[in-house]
């Protein structure tokens, strides 16, 4: 098998503990890049966001949280695991 062919069944089996073991391994990190990178967005204008290898959903999750997000989220990966 072709070595690009095994990254989307990896993420697939690592799916249901990805969002764990993502908090643990960055020590919990992951959460402010995620605010920080959201930070940057533009407030009360409505705009629409593509997350392109979403994996969970993370960052669209934490951008419609924000009260002064307006628009909508689109995310795609290659893992129908990590999108459900």
């Amino acid at each position: 098998m072709h070595e690009a062919a095994r990254i989307p069944r990896f993420f697939e089996a690592l799916a249901p503990q990805y969002d764990r073991l993502n908090r643990f391994l960055s020590l919990w990190r992951d959460i402010a890049w995620r605010n920080r990178l959201i930070d940057f967005l533009p407030q009360n204008a409505e705009i629409n966001l593509l997350d392109i290898a979403t994996g969970t959903g993370d960052v669209l999750f934490a951008a419609a949280a924000r009260p002064k997000f307006i628009g909508k989220g689109f995310g795609i990966d290659i893992s129908g695991n990590m999108l459900s």
